[in-house]
C-alpha cells in the first residue's frame, strides 16, 4: 500500500511507503529524482551534473575525519561505484542521504584499514628490534670470516 503526499515547498516531495507494517519517509528533491532516473538509464550528462553537485560537499564531509587527499580518493570511489552500479541501484532514502551515508561508511572502512596497517607496522618493528637485540655479533663475525 503506497501513500503519496506532496509538499508545496521549493522542489521537495515527501513519499510515505507502507511496508511490512512500518512507514518509511523518503525525501527527494525533484532534481535529484530526475538525475537519478537519468543516471539509471546511463545518461553521462546527468552523472556529470550529479558529480559536480555532490563532489565538493562529500569531500568537505569526508575531510572532517581524514586528510584531504584521502577524502578526495574516497569520494571518487563512491562516485565510481555509483556509476558502475547505476542499473542495479535502489535508493530507499534521498540521493543526498545515500551519498553521504556511503561516504561516511567508506571513511570508516578507510580508518579501520589504516588502524590495522599501523598496528601491523608497529608489531613488525617490535619483532625486528627484538630479533636484532638477540643477535650475537661475535658469532656473526666468526661466520662471515671478518
Amino acid at each position: 500500500m503506497l501513500f503519496f503526499k506532496k509538499k508545496f515547498f521549493p522542489i521537495k516531495t515527501t513519499i510515505f511507503v507502507h511496508k511490512e507494517n512500518s512507514y518509511y519517509t523518503m525525501n527527494h528533491t525533484v532534481e535529484d529524482l530526475s538525475l537519478f532516473n537519468a543516471l539509471r538509464q546511463g545518461d553521462g550528462n546527468s552523472f556529470d551534473h550529479l558529480f559536480r553537485r555532490y563532489y565538493p560537499m562529500l569531500c568537505a564531509y569526508a575531510h572532517r575525519l581524514v586528510s584531504l587527499e584521502d577524502a578526495e580518493e574516497i569520494v571518487q570511489e563512491v562516485m565510481l561505484w555509483l556509476w558502475e552500479n547505476r542499473g542495479d541501484l535502489i535508493i530507499e532514502s534521498s540521493l543526498n542521504q545515500y551519498l553521504f551515508k556511503m561516504t561516511y561508511r567508506r571513511v570508516l572502512n578507510h580508518l579501520t584499514r589504516e588502524q590495522v596497517k599501523t598496528k601491523a607496522e608497529a608489531a613488525f618493528y617490535e619483532r625486528t628490534q627484538a630479533a636484532l637485540c638477540e643477535v650475537d655479533y661475535g658469532r656473526f663475525e666468526e661466520w662471515t670470516g671478518k
